[in-house]
């Protein structure tokens, strides 16, 4: 099995009264990547927001919300645009230091197949799903 979730353990809406400071960004420097990245930082930092990957034997993952989350979430529009092409083979990389792993998903027919690959000493149990 492979599970892949942003929990907030208290509601939203509690969230968005704490009082944060909000970035100014610069039109030529910034792009959406950099209020990605900041509102993965709020995430982090309110401690009531988790990112939460497991599978492939490991029943949690070593990920979070200020360095992980954003990783995963560049990649979106890609996978999003290969669905809008009936394309539904794709790769999600966890690439940061310290996860290193790359799961394939796989499409025969109607069959999706997940393929873990470790790029560092952990080893996937199983490989495949």
């Amino acid at each position: 099995m492979f599970s892949i979730e942003l929990k907030s353990i208290i509601p939203l809406n509690d969230i968005s009264s704490l009082v944060y400071d909000i970035s100014e960004y610069d039109n030529e420097l910034d792009d959406g990547r950099s209020v990605i990245s900041d509102i993965c930082k709020i995430f982090a930092d309110t401690e009531k927001i988790i990112f939460f990957v497991s599978g492939f034997g490991d029943e949690n993952w070593s990920v979070d919300c200020r360095v992980d989350l954003p990783v995963i979430i560049e990649q979106l529009p890609e996978i999003i645009s290969k669905f809008n092409n009936k394309d539904s083979s794709f790769n999600l990389d966890f690439y940061e230091q310290g996860i290193e792993r790359k799961i394939n998903f796989i499409v025969d027919k109607e069959i999706v197949s997940l393929e873990c690959i470790s790029r560092n000493d952990w080893v996937p149990e199983p490989s495949k799903i």
